[in-house]
């Protein structure tokens, strides 16, 4: 091998290493800002999020359909109506 091609491999390395530090710290910058915003850095910690905000919505939906039934048992609401509009 020529001294030149060796030359010309050896840049094209540090050219790629420089790349993929680059490419590191842009991956670095995206995982900070989502840990900043969302709380988390990876896809498995944001599934991990996904997953416990459903359980929590779900919870919620259950309790408020509980409650608005017993809203609804509550009171004789169309006698209310009937009331409201005499």
């Amino acid at each position: 091998m020529k001294t030149s091609e060796f030359e010309n491999i050896k840049d094209l390395i540090q050219r790629a290493e420089v790349e993929k530090a680059k490419s590191q710290g842009v991956k670095d910058s995206i995982k900070s800002e989502w840990k900043k915003k969302y709380g988390f850095e990876t896809l498995e910690e944001a599934k991990d999020k996904l997953k416990e905000l459903e359980t929590e919505f779900n919870k919620n939906e259950s309790r408020k359909e509980k409650l608005m039934n017993e809203l609804e048992e509550s009171q004789d609401w169309d006698q209310i109506e009937e009331e409201l509009e005499a």
